[in-house]
């Protein structure tokens, strides 16, 4: 039997939508996790925005928070290849 052999990084960009980060993930292969964190704190999970992470291509929102941080955001696709991703939000 054939078997997909995947070792490929999620390619993650953000950019600033207004009030909110908009975050857009691929990859060749079904994303698993997405995460974000402020200033090295809690990872939290990111919900898409159609509401099920499901595809090779995620839309998601981040709010923004006042003042000077440090977001990082990862994401991990089903073979479990990862990238990270960060942005500095305004002081």
């Amino acid at each position: 039997s054939w078997f997909v052999v995947d070792s490929t990084s999620p390619e993650i960009v953000v950019h600033e939508n207004g009030d909110a980060w908009a975050i857009v993930v691929q990859d060749n292969s079904a994303l698993a996790k997405v995460e974000a964190s402020w200033d090295g704190e809690r990872w939290i999970s990111l919900e898409p925005e159609d509401g099920l992470l499901d595809g090779a291509e995620e839309h998601f929102s981040l709010p923004r928070k006042a003042g000077g941080h440090f977001v990082v955001v990862r994401a991990f696709d089903r073979h479990n290849n990862r990238s990270v991703k960060g942005v500095e939000e305004g002081l």
